[in-house]
């Protein structure tokens, strides 16, 4: 996926300009030069609406990641998907900073059930924030099977998680 500072190099949609919103056909970068008006000034709307949309699934499928890995107790691979200073909130009383700090207590955690799995039932994504409705199904050793409801809301710097905030019910 491009950057914007891709973008402002002259990146897949350099033909564009911003008063128009469409295609500049036989504009050259020597035009551009002679005339001192830059060759890119924006995207077109459809084309920010359609960049909207993959970033915000790529965020999606962060957390989806996340969750996998976390289900399938694949703690080392946590790290890629943690920002170092991480805040994890698992209660109203508890707050956990810092990568290695929040791995561990996952670890913790999951260590404690003999089973652990979390299903995402829907998930919204809007800005830097992907929010999602948790079906957790648990077992703690010698009892049986329970099911509980969970919320969680995940913070994004980039493509890692800089807050996560977890309810279950």
């Amino acid at each position: 996926m491009a950057s914007s500072g891709d973008l402002e190099q002259g990146g897949p949609h350099a033909h564009c300009d911003n008063t128009s919103h469409r295609p500049t056909p036989n504009r050259s970068s020597a035009d551009a030069a002679s005339d001192g008006a830059p060759l890119m000034m924006g995207m077109d709307p459809v084309h920010d609406h359609a960049l909207n949309g993959i970033e915000r699934l790529e965020l999606e499928l962060v957390v989806r990641d996340f969750t996998s890995l976390l289900n399938s107790r694949c703690f080392d691979e946590l790290t890629a998907f943690l920002h170092p200073d991480v805040e994890y909130r698992p209660s109203l009383r508890a707050t956990v900073r810092g990568r290695s700090a929040v791995i561990a207590l996952c670890e913790e955690i999951h260590h404690s059930f003999d089973e652990w799995c979390t299903s995402l039932l829907n998930v919204a994504v809007t800005e830097d924030v992907v929010l999602a409705e948790q079906a957790l199904r648990l077992r703690l050793p010698g009892e049986q099977e329970r099911w509980i409801m969970g919320f969680a809301s995940f913070r994004m710097h980039g493509f890692q998680i800089s807050a996560w905030h977890q309810v279950h019910a």
